[in-house]
């Protein structure tokens, strides 16, 4: 039986989401099942957010991101490397951390150095990046569904797009 822990890589963890459902997936899912069934289970995560139900978020996280993974696996995307690319331990925008994007409010992305030695080797090393770049209390469980929903819509632009034209310029936005 097939097993991931917090100290195994987020890479490891596509991997195995690739070894589990990669087959059936192609032969069953078109890109759109895939990006559909991600964002069916991300709505159903701020449902349970909504109604105050934490195990639901949580497992329905858990299957949105597993979908979003499989999204990845069709694309060639390996996840782990675009989110270093994207937050090198670091808010992408200001270049802070934590985050000061309410305070400052620049209108321009910061320019990012990327030290590799700082890059998380595990799911966990991810989240405790993403904890410190983003404080839990900085914001509400509410404001960061609604974040998420925009962030969603955003993939799905981004997806539609590229399949639609095939530019490289979209794919680099996915």
């Amino acid at each position: 039986m097939t097993k991931f822990s917090r100290k195994n890589s987020l890479q490891q963890f596509q991997k195995m989401i690739q070894e589990i459902y990669g087959l059936p997936d192609d032969r069953l899912f078109s890109i759109w099942d895939l990006l559909s069934n991600q964002e069916r289970f991300t709505m159903r995560a701020l449902k349970g957010i909504r109604k105050g139900n934490i195990k639901k978020l949580k497992i329905n996280l858990l299957i949105a991101f597993s979908w979003l993974l499989a999204v990845a696996n069709r694309l060639h995307i390996k996840v782990e490397d675009s989110i270093w690319a994207r937050f090198p331990s670091k808010c992408s925008y200001c270049g802070n951390t934590p985050c000061q994007c309410k305070k400052i409010k620049s209108g321009q992305k910061a320019k990012l150095f990327r030290d590799i030695a700082g890059r998380p080797g595990s799911l966990a090393g991810f989240q405790k990046m993403f904890r410190l770049i983003y404080p839990p209390e900085s914001r509400s469980l509410f404001e960061a569904g609604v974040h998420l929903a925009e962030e969603m819509g955003e993939l799905s632009e981004a997806i539609h797009c590229y399949l639609g034209e095939h530019q490289k310029q979209q794919f680099a936005r996915i």
